[in-house]
């Protein structure tokens, strides 16, 4: 019986930075282009390839996804 190696993915616990900048990532596509009151979670976990408990793990809401941490240079956070 062949044994099957775990690839790892978006939303893994394997890759949580990487997850966490595909959210970011998204989030500013989805908010430039439908603005603040027409950005989508679903749209942005989509556009991310992450579901919608993830991007609420690293962002109680939508706007949280907008507001860049404090300690970070907003293009370093925003670029991969």
């Amino acid at each position: 019986m062949p044994s099957k190696v775990p690839r790892s993915r978006l939303g893994s616990r394997g890759q949580p930075d990487q997850s966490r900048a595909a959210i970011l990532n998204a989030a500013l596509r989805e908010f430039a282009e439908q603005g603040m009151a027409g950005a989508r979670t679903d749209a942005i976990a989509n556009a991310a390839k992450v579901n919608k408990a993830l991007l609420y793990y690293y962002f109680k809401d939508r706007k949280r996804c907008m507001e860049p941490p404090s300690t970070t240079p907003l293009g370093s956070w925003a670029s991969t």
